[in-house]
């Protein structure tokens, strides 16, 4: 890839779409947009031309489809059966994968109508929207775009092309996370987007750059970067995790998270509110992210959920659906395997997800806290922290939800069983390498009458061992051409792999480190802020920098944004004369804040009654007396507050005076009259 100057996003954008000037380059290009939730794949949707927008997964088609209803025409292939994105490859049956699952070589009669009744779908949406003036938007998964492609390519007489239309690959680093299970499949994706002249291959987390260079279908293509920092630093939001070593099972920890829930105990995020009280919202949904469908059944039965409070987001097919109705134990035919709930509409306390919907699908809940468990030593529960984990935060859509950007992470480091050193992985690289091209010049060797049976050999073995011998793949040609061909997305996805578990995951500290580097997009001063709350090692301290800072409004929400919920809930609750008095000291702090937010919640008026019951006007009374009569009245009412006589003025007019008090005379008020 070769590097282009960044785009600078102009002052005042928060989303694509208010950009007008901006446009995307009419040839073929990488555009990293830095941050989720920009908008990029709205602006396509919604924009002037004509667009194909390819996605990795059905769900985010799904998604935006039931947000533009009548808008977009979402292409649904049934023949399109891809393997599960959720499945840990260690654990497939072997015995179920067999050529008959295989792409076919000569399609069947039902199956060649089946794709020209898809084809002619496509072609009548597409004459309408020529004939109704209004731009056509398609959206497709990566494994059918090229029926689209060649639906197109039927309209030629007519006047239409392919490069009518602009190509969007959506959170394309797909192409190559995918790889390793269906890579036959991103191979002729690959292959079928070489020869267009408006594609753009776009995503927030971009692979890395070396791995890039090593293909030579994105070496040489140009590589834009969206700049929202620079003009306004504050729009870039790091987000902040917690992170926790995973000492028990990932079942176990669930399901703590689950009872914390539902007893009503979920975190608490406290704001200053428009009439200067501090406002409370509290977290009680929670969207709980383990990609294993099996362990997504355990915690149903463990925790005994209902499908009442549980929406199971995974892999739409036949076994998922029979695994998670026995773990619900639901017979009939009932659905249990849910959807992501469009704006507005009722989010269950509980989600369970799988990789399924990392990528794109937009939740709308104004609560919602985000789980995340992470284990290196199975393939399919490792997260990788700098792709998945930027995609995980951006679900959350909406600003007014105080845990958009935060999530707590539960991790298990990689055992020493499963430690590889870098030689052993070269090792192991060089001699896949070296067969699959000994298998690849046998079968260009081979005599043209046994070169079909052959190549059908290296797709069973490529479908059923999952490249663990080699790196061959099997391309069809023409429709009918079986051609094994050297598969370096599985090569490249194997070295990620490694470095994910082998580094990312080696022990804690590499793991906060990786969190540290890759969590989303850093800002200047904030980042500095950070640095230097963090550097002390006290709570006491940390609390009297910030409080000595006196940040601007907008860069204490910033700041705050990036540090656990309790130091901002106790900023905005304290004042600052009150937080030196108690010594910045935490326990002190959160008593102070349980005790403002406790008086706020007593009404005013009913202590006015109480006082206007027990004191009248034109009386006088010691400021003894007043003290007490006010500490029996905040007692009752669970008033936590420390009683003095003056608090009287609050609610009359009073004038000092002498009292008698047997055989002396005290200090006392004189109550005039009530106070408006």
């Amino acid at each position: 890839m070769i590097k282009q100057d960044p785009i600078v996003v102009p002052r005042g954008v928060r989303y694509i779409s208010q950009w007008p000037n901006f446009s995307i380059p009419n040839y073929p290009c990488i555009i990293n947009k830095t941050i989720t939730g920009c908008g990029f794949t709205e602006y396509c949707i919604t924009n002037s031309e004509n667009v194909i927008l390819c996605s990795p997964r059905k769900i985010l088609l799904e998604n935006k489809e039931e947000q533009h209803p009548g808008q977009v025409y979402y292409v649904r292939n049934e023949l399109d059966t891809s393997p599960k994105v959720d499945i840990d490859l260690t654990r497939i049956k072997k015995t179920t994968t067999t050529l008959s699952s295989s792409p076919s070589i000569t399609s069947s009669k039902e199956i060649a109508e089946q794709i020209k009744a898809l084809k002619r779908r496509v072609q009548s949406y597409i004459n309408s929207c020529i004939c109704n003036g209004t731009p056509a938007k398609i959206l497709v998964t990566y494994d059918s775009f090229r029926l689209i492609k060649d639906a197109i390519k039927e309209l030629e007489p007519q006047g239409v092309s392919i490069d009518d239309f602009r190509v969007v690959v959506d959170e394309w680093q797909a192409i190559f996370v995918d790889s390793t299970f269906k890579s036959d499949t991103e191979l002729e994706f690959v292959r079928q987007l070489q020869d267009l002249k408006r594609v753009c291959f776009v995503s927030a987390t971009p692979y890395i750059e070396d791995y890039l260079n090593e293909l030579d279908e994105f070496r040489d293509l140009p590589y834009y970067e969206f700049d929202w920092g620079k003009l306004d630093p504050l729009r870039i939001t790091k987000s902040c995790i917690e992170r926790h070593p995973c000492s028990k099972s990932i079942i176990s920890f669930a399901c703590d998270i689950i009872e914390q829930y539902r007893t009503g105990q979920g975190e608490i995020f406290a704001y200053m509110g428009p009439n200067g009280q501090i406002q409370e919202i509290q977290s009680k949904e929670a969207v709980i992210y383990v990609n294993s469908v099996k362990n997504i059944c355990d915690i149903i039965r463990k925790a005994e959920l209902t499908l009442d409070e549980t929406n199971v987001l995974c892999s739409r097919d036949a076994a998922n659906s029979r695994d998670v109705k026995a773990a619900f134990g639901i017979k009939g035919k009932i659905e249990v395997l849910g959807k992501v709930p469009k704006r507005g509409e009722y989010h269950k306390m509980f989600t369970l997800c799988t990789r399924t919907v990392y990528l794109g699908a937009d939740f709308y809940s104004t609560n919602a806290k985000s789980f995340i468990f992470a284990d290196a030593n199975v393939d399919s529960l490792t997260v990788d922290i700098s792709l998945d984990l930027p995609q995980i935060l951006g679900r959350q859509r909406l600003d007014c939800n105080p845990w958009k950007n935060r999530a707590e992470m539960y991790v298990k480091t990689i055992s020493d069983g499963n430690i590889e050193t870098q030689e052993q992985l070269d090792d192991r690289i060089d001699r896949k390498t070296k067969e699959s091209n000994d298998l690849i010049s046998a079968w260009k060797d081979a005599k043209s009458e046994v070169k079909h049976s052959l190549a059908k050999t290296y797709l069973y073995t490529a479908k059923t061992a999952n490249y663990k011998d080699n790196y061959v793949s099997v391309s069809v040609h023409n429709g009918k051409d079986l051609v094994p061909v050297f598969n370096n997305y599985v090569k490249i996805a194997e070295k990620r792999a490694w470095h994910l578990r082998q580094k990312n995951y080696y022990d804690d500290i590499t793991v906060f480190n990786s969190l540290s580097e890759h969590n989303d997009v850093r800002t200047t001063f904030i980042d500095e802020e950070i640095y230097k709350i963090k550097s002390y090692k006290t709570f006491p301290e940390q609390m009297k920098y910030i409080y000595e800072s006196n940040y601007p409004d907008d860069v204490a929400d910033a700041v705050l944004k990036r540090l656990p919920m309790e130091y901002g809930n106790f900023y905005r609750s304290v004042s600052p004369e009150e937080a030196k008095r108690l010594s910045y000291r935490k326990g002190a702090l959160g008593k102070r804040y349980t005790r403002t937010v406790n008086n706020q919640s007593i009404s005013e008026d009913r202590i006015a009654a109480e006082v206007y019951s027990k004191f009248s006007v034109g009386k006088r009374y010691s400021k003894y007396d007043i003290k007490k009569v006010l500490e029996d009245i905040y007692t009752s009412l669970g008033y936590n507050k420390t009683a003095k006589a003056v608090d009287l003025e609050n609610y009359f007019e009073l004038k000092r005076c002498a009292i008698s008090a047997g055989d002396k005379r005290v200090e006392g008020f004189e109550i005039i009259k009530k106070r408006d």
